[in-house]
């Protein structure tokens, strides 16, 4: 090789080092970016989340925890995201400049799109975040593949507020002009044009330890997973933790893990049954003594009575508080009943969704997406709907919501309901009843059902009813007779709400104006002494914004029951105890079925609870809890106990050992995945 060519090879290798250079530096303004943009993004969340009870709850430990976790997601997911233009960009060190300039325009292409996505889903995290007061999520990917996409969509349009809309058309365009700014800029000036070779593949080296020790989120043995999305017991800065990205990153990890469950074998039950019950199993079939009994009663045998429970959409207890109620009682007509009847303050959900909880609460399975899944033709043992009907109950689910939504009609029929009837349906027998996007109007439900229990002959077989409301949901129907726009909310429940759009208040009292009424009618009415009526929200109201040790206060429910007296159990029911979903149904079936068969998965809320009871806690989607406090399922180190033996306000964490709350807690969860898998797994056995 000659002089001359010598010295245009190695002009040639130095200007494709120096393109390898200016591409790392692009792929570094284009993470800069991204991580101030995400910063504004998470501060101004947080601040618009917590900021109403005091200015110093910004600045407390969680806050800081939550923004340096935070960052260290944000860091870890971009660099993945870069690595294969990164892998790429190494080409432009040893082959011609056209593939290196090539090489260069695909990098700025792929760091413009990649900020621009990264903010987009973020904001859509935040709005998605407002309504379900948790990131994105397998539900998310399920709405979008499924037909209900455009019904998740519009509830969060209905939910959000002004801001978050305001953001995502700022936010996103000035990204994209600002990396285009950036670009322009790198190129007038000719970075790195002096670059050599070697001294290239010393930054690619470099560079490729960064992007993979950055990109694990951690220098230790173990890198950044989903349980460091958990900082704090608070939701507020646990919500923030993830961005867009991350958040979409697991919704479909979660989607695609539930799309397949392992065998379960009876050797793992075994071990479960007696981690959780305390005591081995005995010989013989594992399978019936998961089950237990209801006593035997010849008065129940004789005259069982009508049976409804009342699944209310949004129905929080915080909002029942004296203190939301000092100018106006947005219990509305159910008032009375929660005075003067037994209602449980202290109460939990299964989950913070309806579908999540619903599926708990009737299946006695944590599977959400079961209505659409492979195995949503399995008829579960475990039904509810199954103990009522082999007890010679007609069962009846009545919704103001679609049958059609996430197949619910037909899955809930295969699980022993005899009938379902839906918004569809109630329009036939209430031709005026107004519908939008979810379903219809909830005082059709309610004249439904008390159509259907003053009609029932005498000689039919008593009636096990499940009613699910809707209206208490975004996007809201605007309902004349409840209009309380023009009310004004004192100092302390307006900071509380202010997350909460005022037709949301309208709507939640005038789901209790009917439900309430529906009460009424039916004490009033020959089903008086016949009819058990039970009451519980699906999960909390969403919007509340979080105070200090707020946290199960924002997400709890009421439990109310109406017992008629010849009914009525020997034992009262203690209504400070704590208790949860989980416990609603052995309660209803003691109250009303004589010697029969149930999933021993929760307890009946009349009976004693000691020490030794496997079921005395509450069970939620995050906690575990019980009389001495809550324990995060993610950081079952750290207990916080209650502020009083009344409430569910918590004081600040303290040093907690693994103890029978724990462990029986995860022993719970355990044996009732093993059941859901041998029920849902057992064709393929």
């Amino acid at each position: 090789m000659d002089l001359i060519g010598t010295v245009v090879l190695f002009k040639f290798r130095k200007a494709s080092a120096g393109m390898h250079a200016n591409l790392l530096l692009w792929l570094s303004l284009s993470i800069l970016v991204s991580l101030v943009f995400l910063l504004a993004l998470r501060v101004g969340f947080l601040h618009y989340s917590t900021s109403n009870t005091s200015p110093s709850l910004l600045f407390n430990n969680d806050f800081w925890q939550a923004l340096f976790t935070g960052l260290r997601f944000d860091i870890a997911i971009l660099l993945r995201a870069f690595l294969p233009i990164y892998l790429l960009s190494l080409l432009a060190i040893p082959f011609p400049q056209i593939i290196g300039k090539s090489i260069l325009r695909v990098g700025y292409w792929w760091g413009t799109i990649l900020v621009a996505l990264t903010l987009a889903l973020s904001v859509i995290n935040v709005a998605y975040i407002t309504f379900f007061n948790e990131p994105l999520n397998a539900f998310a990917i399920e709405s979008v593949i499924h037909y209900e996409a455009n019904v998740v969509f519009s509830s969060i349009v209905g939910s959000g507020s002004l801001l978050v809309y305001a953001t995502v058309l700022i936010l996103v365009p000035c990204s994209i002009w600002l990396m285009m700014q950036v670009s322009q800029w790198q190129q007038r000036l000719h970075l790195f044009s002096n670059v050599g070779v070697l001294q290239s593949l010393v930054l690619a080296i470099v560079g490729f330890f960064l992007v993979i020790t950055l990109g694990r989120g951690s220098f230790g043995a173990f890198p950044l997973s989903h349980r460091h999305l958990i900082v704090s017991v608070s939701p507020s800065f646990n919500n923030v933790v993830p961005n867009g990205l991350v958040s979409s990153y697991y919704a479909v990890l979660e989607y695609l893990d539930s799309r397949d469950l392992a065998i379960a074998n009876d050797e793992d039950g075994r071990i479960l049954f007696e981690a959780f019950y305390g005591y081995a199993a005995s010989e013989g079939e594992l399978w019936p003594q998961l089950f237990t009994q209801t006593q035997t009663s010849k008065a129940l045998e004789h005259s069982p009575p009508n049976v409804v429970l009342n699944i209310m959409e949004s129905l929080g207890a915080e909002l029942l508080r004296p203190e939301f109620n000092q100018t106006h009682d947005w219990a509305a007509d159910l008032r009375h009943h929660l005075d003067n009847d037994l209602v449980m303050s202290r109460f939990l959900p299964a989950h913070n969704g309806t579908q999540s909880s619903l599926i708990n609460l009737l299946g006695n399975i944590n599977y959400p997406t079961v209505t659409q899944s492979k195995y949503k033709n399995i008829s579960l043992m475990t039904s509810v709907a199954k103990v009522f009907k082999k007890a010679g109950y007609r069962t009846l689910f009545v919704y103001t919501g679609f049958e059609g939504e996430r197949n619910i009609a037909s899955y809930f029929k295969r699980q022993g309901f005899d009938e379902f009837v839906g918004a569809s349906s109630l329009q036939e027998v209430y031709a005026d009843m107004e519908t939008n996007i979810w379903g219809g109007e909830d005082r059709y439900l309610f004249e439904y059902i008390t159509k259907r229990l003053l009609e029932k002959p005498v000689d039919e077989p008593p009636l096990f009813i499940i009613s699910l409301s809707i209206n208490n949901h975004p996007p809201y129907i605007a309902l004349d007779e409840m209009n309380n726009a023009h009310l004004s909310l004192d100092t302390l429940v307006r900071d509380k709400l202010a997350q909460l759009p005022t037709i949301s208040m309208s709507t939640y009292e005038y789901s209790n104006h009917y439900l309430g009424g529906f009460i009424s009618q039916m004490k009033s009415s020959k089903r008086k002494d016949d009819t058990i009526i039970a009451v519980t929200g699906d999960h909390g109201t969403r919007g509340l914004r979080s105070f200090s040790g707020s946290a199960l206060r924002n997400i709890s429910v009421p439990f109310y029951l109406y017992i008629p007296p010849v009914y009525a159990p020997e034992s009262e029911l203690d209504l400070l105890q704590i208790a949860s979903h989980k416990d609603i149904f052995p309660t209803l079936y003691h109250l009303s079925l004589s010697g029969a068969s149930y999933p021993n998965l929760g307890r009946n809320l009349f009976d004693f609870v000691t020490e030794e009871d496997a079921h005395g806690f509450a069970m939620t989607e995050q906690y575990f809890v019980s009389s001495d406090g809550a324990v995060m399922k993610a950081k079952p180190n750290n207990i916080y106990p209650f502020l009083s033996h009344d409430d569910l306000q918590l004081k600040d964490a303290i040093a907690y050992k693994k103890t029978d709350l724990v462990y029986r807690g995860k022993a719970y969860d355990a044996l009732k995945d093993w059941m859901m898998r041998k029920q849902l797994t057992r064709d393929l056995e």
